[in-house]
């Protein structure tokens, strides 16, 4: 039996988002990041999945800090 395929629903591509604006780290949105049995997704379903999210997060941040110099 292989395993079905993570797939993130918006609310949680939003919330990868507003965490990696903040500067939380991987390890930490992973715990908060659940799968479809409500466990905590690992590092490499994040990098996998929510790739877009981490970035746009990172960006967001250097931005906000960049304007606030």
């Amino acid at each position: 039996m292989s395993r079905s395929q993570f797939t993130p629903s918006v609310a949680q591509r939003q919330l990868v988002l507003k965490l990696a604006a903040c500067g939380t780290s991987g390890s930490e949105i992973c715990t908060l990041g659940m799968d479809a049995r409500g466990r905590p997704v690992c590092e490499q379903i994040l990098r996998a999945r929510f790739a877009q999210e981490s970035l746009k997060g990172t960006v967001r941040t250097n931005n906000n800090v960049a304007q606030s110099l």
